[in-house]
């Protein structure tokens, strides 16, 4: 009696086992599929990654080099700023030089034209 039971059901137990075993072979090789293709998005990210900091490098290198630029165009705004006020105080010579040039020209024209104006004589007055 207990094969009768057990000899239907051994089938069905075998069937259940096969049918797992396909499964797990198709689901295996998708799953594997599936496993080399995210390797490669791996593979892919690393790339990208590796790019990115080699962009990140070079975007330091800029920086660096924009930091030394800005040091340097500082540096000529200070020379700028010292050859400005230099030229303010030429310009402000200058213009002392000028008006005491032309206060000597008024003075020498006046002694000049004293000296070329013929001489006034005076007459005693008649009372």
């Amino acid at each position: 009696m207990g094969i009768e039971v057990i000899a239907p059901s051994a089938t069905y137990i075998v069937g259940i086992v096969a049918l797992g075993i396909f499964l797990w072979r198709v689901f295996g090789k998708r799953f594997d599929t599936v496993d080399a293709r995210f390797d490669q998005v791996d593979v892919r990210f690393d790339q990208v990654d590796g790019r990115l900091g080699n962009i990140e490098g070079r975007v330091g290198t800029l920086e660096g080099r924009v930091g030394s630029l800005e040091g340097r165009v500082g540096s000529l705004e200070g020379r700028f700023d010292s050859l400005e006020v230099k030229v303010d105080g030429l310009a402000r010579d200058h213009h002392n030089l000028a008006r005491e040039l032309s206060e000597f020209c008024g003075e020498m024209r006046g002694r000049l034209d004293a000296l070329l104006r013929p001489p006034v004589e005076h007459t005693p007055e008649r009372a």
